[in-house]
């Protein structure tokens, strides 16, 4: 799992430092197009590998530090000015609370049955057949370090 993160934060690297140098060369409104497919696909790889019975911390800060560089990026900063003000004028969440933003948004499909068959069809055991089904999603709380 944690193969699969550093992988994808490493191409995610690479993607941004082909995208630097050539930001000069391209209209910002392609630029900003480009960075924002980096971090959705960055996105992508991070659902897979979240999982709140295991310590995700590691993996969400390699997550945040692309999302930080990209945003950094589309706004020419440097490395130490804040990331805070970048990241709330382009409306992203953090990267903890956009995997959780992720997975709410695909339970609410899933159970609205409008989620791709292959996770909407899933087997059942003897325990969940004698649980009657809600309407409510409950979350356990996040315990932030």
């Amino acid at each position: 799992m944690r193969s699969h993160v550093t992988m994808t934060v490493s191409a995610c690297f690479a993607v941004l430092r082909q995208l630097r140098s050539v930001r000069r060369s391209v209209p910002r409104s392609v630029l900003q197009s480009l960075v924002h497919d980096v971090t959705r696909a960055d996105a992508a790889g991070s659902r897979k590998c979240h999982s709140r019975q295991h310590s995700s911390v590691p993996v969400e800060a390699a997550l945040q530090s692309v999302m930080n560089s990209a945003a950094r990026l589309m706004f020419s900063s440097s490395r130490y000015e804040h990331i805070i003000l970048l990241l709330r004028q382009l409306h992203w969440l953090k990267a903890a609370d956009r995997i959780d933003y992720k997975l709410a948004l695909l339970v609410y499909k899933c159970r609205q049955g409008v989620a791709p068959p292959y996770l909407t069809e899933s087997p059942t055991n003897s325990a969940s057949q004698q649980t009657p089904k809600l309407d409510v999603v409950c979350v356990p709380p996040r315990h932030r370090h």
